[in-house]
């Protein structure tokens, strides 16, 4: 900073301070960062006063009109051709008319250097204090910047760092006016004073969601402890109970050598667990429902999982009616499983959803008893829920006409990659009627040529269905176009026979993925691009409000819907049936809509004279 106000260019500062041969950007970069941090030392110290001074440029100090400043005169000139001297002496003799006027701005120009540096002699012995937690924002981070943080509630930088961590990487989103780039700073700021302000900031602060797991498995691979470890309510993957309820000596255990390397609970779970890693989306389901049990038995019940009796899960299904208090279990939002805002329910279960819960625990253990890890089954002795049936809600579709249009809409959007993952998701959804979790899952190499019979070829895609069920799905013509184009504007190639096998059916965009599209979709992030393009399709749809409104309602499991009731206005209903994949008939006949319509027809007619 001395430097800088004795004259030196932003080169010969870069060379002597830095780095050698760095961008002159980068060492403009890391002055303004000097500079903000000499502000923030002496707000600290309570002289606003010096802040300001310090915050003004005596570069860009204003001269007599017509006179322009050194910075904007060296503009004029190939940069690094003459030392500001020469540029000084050349601007003086350019304006030699002005300089009486020009003598008086230099010598201001001088006298703001002058206090500028006086502050800098009496900033150096403070500028090694470090940031606390307990200090206000202000005094750390630009006005604006401050302002913004605290008009959010961020007052302080250990609130701050807890909002960081709990929130995320892109934990600026949720504050207005503070960009990617300011956050990105405020983060690497707060990162590097970790130790005085006394709160780490966390590795899903500053990696990207979905490289967090490879970057936690790089940095320690085998450790739960590396994640956080916590006795608090928290994920399966980071709770840790007391070591009287990890289960090593629950009442419930086998007295014989079980079947399973497990000695805790923690393990037997995983044992359970890994029987389903072949279908993700199973296993997610299965582990929230024993990660539930599991904390409500030792946080609630002050029990060991396999201490748990059939009167322990009797009450868990009560519980799980109205978790409560509704503040500790409940969250009315997502939130990633490493957030500090993570809750294990979104509110009370349903008749259906603790059905689900009771089914899923009874299998658990029942596997834990056939492998003499436990000795008996305490959900055996419960009778599940009762639940009245439910059908299929064949009116969550789209007519004819709405669907056409929404294709039509979605073909003439202006980003030509995003146009074509969305024409891609449209069509080959509405044409296979495919799960959103199956067609996220589906590989290039699941596309088959086979023989169709009389001599003749024909596409198919092979899914891998509920139940681990295969199904064969022909490929209509017109999602076989769509997908021949949208593979080779990713480099692929048009013919499905010389695209790589293991090739995501439908990929990340370029700008979202750091290895060239060669990464899938989630089946959660294949719902949130479906569900925005509804919701932007319904903003123009404003002259069919009913239509705008169905959008906004609509998910992308309306797509298989809405081919199940255009398909049951032709086809044999065998065909429907075989190609969504139902078990029967009778879950199939739902689509069906003659029958609905005769009954309401003789409504009408009941009173009719």
């Amino acid at each position: 900073m001395r430097g800088y106000l004795q004259g030196l260019e932003l080169r010969e500062l870069g060379d002597r301070y830095l780095e050698a041969g760095l961008d002159l950007r980068v060492v403009r970069t890391r002055l303004l960062e000097v500079r903000t941090q000499l502000q923030a030392v002496a707000r600290r110290k309570g002289d606003a006063r010096l802040a300001a001074l310090l915050g003004r440029d005596p570069r860009h100090m204003k001269l007599p009109a017509g006179i322009p400043s050194l910075e904007e005169y060296a503009a004029r000139f190939e940069p690094g051709f003459y030392a500001e001297s020469e540029l000084l002496e050349m601007l003086q003799h350019e304006f030699r008319d002005s300089a009486p006027r020009a003598e008086r701005a230099q010598r201001r120009r001088a006298r703001l250097i002058e206090r500028q540096m006086e502050g800098l002699v009496w900033l150096e012995r403070l500028a090694q204090v470090a940031p606390q937690a307990k200090d206000p924002v202000s005094i750390w981070f630009s006005s604006p910047i401050a302002r913004r943080l605290t008009d959010s509630g961020l007052e302080t930088l250990g609130t701050l760092a807890n909002w960081i961590n709990a929130r995320g990487q892109r934990w600026w989103l949720k504050v207005p006016r503070i960009g990617l780039e300011t956050g990105t700073l405020i983060t690497g700021w707060l990162r590097s004073h970790e130790q005085s302000i006394g709160i780490a900031i966390a590795v899903h602060a500053v990696v990207p969601a979905r490289a967090l797991a490879s970057a936690r498995a790089k940095s320690n691979p085998d450790s739960r402890t590396a994640r956080g470890s916590v006795t608090t309510l928290a994920p399966l993957e980071r709770f840790q109970p007391p070591a009287l309820l990890d289960g090593s000596q629950g009442v419930n255990r086998h007295p014989g050598r079980p079947a399973l390397s497990a000695t805790n609970d923690f393990e037997a779970i995983h044992a359970w667990l890994n029987t389903r890693r072949d279908n993700p989306h199973t296993q997610r389901s299965y582990r929230k429902e024993v990660e539930r049990f599991l904390l409500w038995c030792v946080l609630v019940r002050g029990k060991a999982l396999s201490s748990a009796l059939a009167e322990d899960c009797a009450e868990f299904m009560r519980f799980l009616r109205d978790p409560q208090p509704a503040v500790r279990w409940c969250s009315d939002r997502p939130a990633p499983r490493w957030s500090s805002l993570w809750r294990p329910f979104a509110g009370p279960l349903s008749d259906r959803s603790r059905l689900q819960s009771h089914t899923i625990l009874k299998s658990m253990f029942e596997f834990l008893v056939g492998q003499r890890y436990l000795e008996s089954n305490p959900f055996a002795a419960l009778a599940p829920p009762l639940v009245a049936s439910r059908q299929i809600d064949a009116h969550h579709s789209f007519t004819r006409d709405q669907w056409k249009w929404l294709l039509e809409h979605a073909s003439a959007l202006p980003d030509q990659e995003r146009r074509l993952r969305i024409c891609v998701i449209l069509i080959v959804g509405y044409a296979t009627a495919l799960r959103r979790s199956e067609l996220a899952a589906t590989l290039a190499g699941h596309i088959e040529l086979v023989p169709i019979g009389q001599g003749e070829l024909g596409w198919e895609l092979v899914v891998i269905g509920k139940g681990s069920k295969m199904r064969r799905v022909p490929m209509a013509p017109e999602a076989l176009v769509i997908l021949r184009e949208y593979f080779e504007s990713r480099g692929l190639g048009s013919e499905p026979t010389d695209w790589p096998k293991d090739a995501p059916l439908i990929a990340r965009l370029q700008s979202e993925s750091n290895q060239r599209l060669e990464q899938p979709l989630t089946d959660s992030a294949l719902a949130k691009i479906v569900s925005g393009y509804f919701e932007d399709a319904a903003m123009n749809t404003q002259d069919d409000p009913e239509f705008a409104s169905r959008l906004r309602l609509a998910s992308a499991h309306w797509m298989r819907h809405t081919f199940g009731s255009h398909a049951a206005e032709t086809m044999d209903l065998a065909i429907v049936r075989d190609w969504l994949g139902h078990a029967s008939l009778a879950t199939t006949s739902v689509y069906v809509s003659t029958e609905r319509s005769k009954r309401h027809e003789a409504a009408k007619s009941l009173f009719a004279a």
